[in-house]
């Protein structure tokens, strides 16, 4: 038998090459995420069991994962992936086969609180594209706006010529955005406004701007979205998982 007091040792010593190598937290949240879904009161076995044999699912994941296309890459570029991550096929299957599983528990454990949780995560979900043109001259910022209205240039040819952001280079053109990561006030405008709709100049964080929606994208209640509420959430628990874990080791 193996002494406890030794595998404890050996524990502390991994953990320490682990912290060394930056690897401690990552390494730490997979074992959580194992353990968590071993413990899971839901039945996973056979739904499990049902999706990581469906070949198109597993096809799919191994793709999302490892950027291996078993379908349309060449055998040769396919072991040249696998070589690159130290993998074989088949153990590139039980990584994707894993994924499938967290999807599956995540998706259990959180269904019941699905409406609650779509209203929740819903304005992290919804994106913005929309054109900008902004410079540091409210004259200038007003005299382009006139030539907007007078219909004498597009917001596009006025942004690539004058503003002074990085969206010069691309038309005046920012997004697709999560309107949730953008800064107060231009979240208010594209919030409210309607596609096409122009904003007359306005200062915002030391900048004059013109500001155009272009489209907004809302998010529906799909299973995608789900899934991806569904994996914020059970991300969120392995974290508190971790910092319990943490504080209970120093």
């Amino acid at each position: 038998m193996s002494n406890p007091e030794s595998t404890t040792n050996e524990e502390q010593e991994f953990a320490k090459r682990l912290k060394s190598w930056g690897l401690y937290r990552a390494a730490t949240r997979e074992a959580i995420r194992d353990r968590l879904m071993g413990q899971s009161p839901y039945n996973l076995e056979q739904s499990l069991s049902n999706e990581s044999h469906n070949d198109e699912v597993l096809v799919e994941a191994i793709r999302d994962i490892l950027g291996i296309d078993l379908k349309s890459m060449p055998a040769a570029q396919i072991d040249h992936i696998l070589n690159l991550h130290g993998l074989t096929i088949d153990e590139a299957k039980v990584i994707a086969r894993r994924a499938i599983r967290f999807r599956q528990w995540s998706r259990q454990l959180f269904e019941n609180a699905k409406e609650s949780l779509f209203i929740k995560h819903k304005q992290s979900l919804t994106y913005a594209t929309y054109t900008i043109l902004r410079t540091r001259s409210q004259a200038l910022c007003e005299e382009l706006y006139c030539r907007l209205v007078a219909k004498e240039s597009t917001l596009e040819e006025l942004a690539t010529c004058y503003s002074e952001g990085e969206e010069a280079s691309r038309n005046g053109k920012l997004g697709p955005v999560a309107i949730e990561e953008m800064g107060p006030i231009v979240k208010r405008i594209l919030e409210v406004s309607q596609p096409g709709q122009l904003w007359p100049p306005k200062e915002i964080e030391g900048w004059w701007v013109v500001l155009r929606l272009d489209e907004r994208k809302d998010a529906e209640m799909t299973e995608e979205t789900m899934d991806e509420i569904y994996r914020r959430e059970s991300e969120q628990l392995i974290d508190a998982e971790f910092l319990k874990k943490s504080h209970g080791t120093r």
